[in-house]
């Protein structure tokens, strides 16, 4: 069974005066007011993480306490440490042009030459999967942690074989994630430089679709799905309520995609998005069963949750109507019970709607 390492890295650190400049383990700046926000866009993302791994510097380690949004376990693993930048460290990149020419033009050909006097590029791929494996072999299953560029994308170089005189050096954003598989004894790269805001488009969507064998008419319910998503998200916008609409759509979209799998299909679902990197989109999926997951909220979550049912197949009915065609499936009392706490989180999220006028 595969399992994944989460990757982020960490928002963006309090800069000097002059701005952008070389940084590396030598560094160690705590987060700015924009780096914080940046680690607090993935609260609730990792939720199911019983802890989160981060490098020995506080950049990582502030970022790894935000996300959370809660106290919890913290280890350090060294091997997350930024590249040591060498005697470019905290120089802004006019001054390394000037103090370096011939290393920095030359790295304008080669990315993998390191900077001067600083670690070679093979040594930091060399000990960031000596850390992946120590942490895959200290979890159970998936593995959540905030490491840095520099580090990053030497591992990244490493499992796709990059050339670095070929191919563009790869950028990772602050609080952006890159998405590692574990499986067959092998790590693969399944997506990079993700942010929490992404999501994804119609041609990926469509793929899949392809992928879960969605039949048309399980494509038409989903279209049907995220039209009254829309529907709801204007209403809550008189109210300033605001949710992002290109993933809360492609969530609407892709809720059903895996339902001819049977009763885990958001669970499924949700597995494909974060496989590839969209972890908010996924939450939105895995949730549009689970009344415990929207507690009658009014977030992307919730929207789905009631707009899933108030849409049978293709026509819009009530939630009453929904459920007694749905009632029949139900062979077992435990699914009965589910059955009837959906309906009631329905009941809870539409009433809450009402009492503001909005349905």
């Amino acid at each position: 069974m595969a399992r994944y390492i989460y990757l982020l890295r960490h928002g963006r650190p309090e800069l000097p005066a002059q701005g952008a400049c070389c940084i590396g383990r030598r560094s160690n700046p705590p987060l700015g007011e924009a780096g914080r926000v940046q680690a607090a866009a993935w609260q609730g993302c990792f939720d199911w993480a019983a802890q989160i791994w981060c490098s020995p510097l506080q950049r990582s380690r502030q970022t790894a306490e935000l996300l959370t949004g809660k106290q919890i376990q913290l280890p350090v693993q060294p091997g997350l440490d930024e590249i040591d930048v060498g005697r470019w460290e905290g120089l802004s990149f006019a001054a390394i042009r000037e103090r370096f020419p011939e290393r920095y033009a030359a790295r304008g050909l080669d990315w993998s030459l390191p900077p001067t006097g600083g670690e070679e590029l093979s040594k930091a791929a060399d000990r960031m999967q000596s850390a992946m494996w120590a942490m895959l072999k200290n979890e159970p299953g998936d593995v959540a942690a905030v490491g840095h560029e520099g580090s990053i994308r030497a591992l990244i170089w490493r499992l796709q074989r990059l050339n670095p005189q070929e191919d563009a050096m790869f950028r990772q954003p602050y609080g952006s994630l890159t998405v590692l598989k574990y499986e067959y004894g092998a790590l693969t790269v399944t997506a990079a430089g993700k942010l929490p805001e992404d999501f994804p488009a119609d041609d990926e969507v469509e793929e899949i679709w392809d992928l879960c064998g969605a039949t048309p008419q399980i494509r038409e319910h989903c279209r049907a799905v995220a039209d009254e998503c829309l529907e709801l998200r204007e209403k809550l916008k008189k109210l300033q309520v605001l949710i992002p609409w290109q993933s809360l759509r492609a969530a609407a979209l892709l809720h059903d995609a895996c339902r001819l799998t049977g009763r885990e299909h958001p669970e499924l679902a949700a597995s494909i998005l974060r496989e590839r990197g969209y972890l908010k989109v996924a939450r939105m999926i895995e949730g549009h069963h689970d009344p415990a997951s929207c507690s009658g909220t009014m977030d992307g979550a919730g929207v789905l949750f009631l707009a899933d049912k108030r849409i049978l197949e293709t026509t819009k009915v009530t939630l009453e109507e929904r459920f007694a065609a749905s009632l029949p499936k139900c062979q077992t009392v435990e699914a009965k019970k589910k059955h009837q706490e959906r309906l009631e989180a329905a009941r809870v999220i539409q009433k809450r709607m009402r009492v503001l006028a909005l349905v």
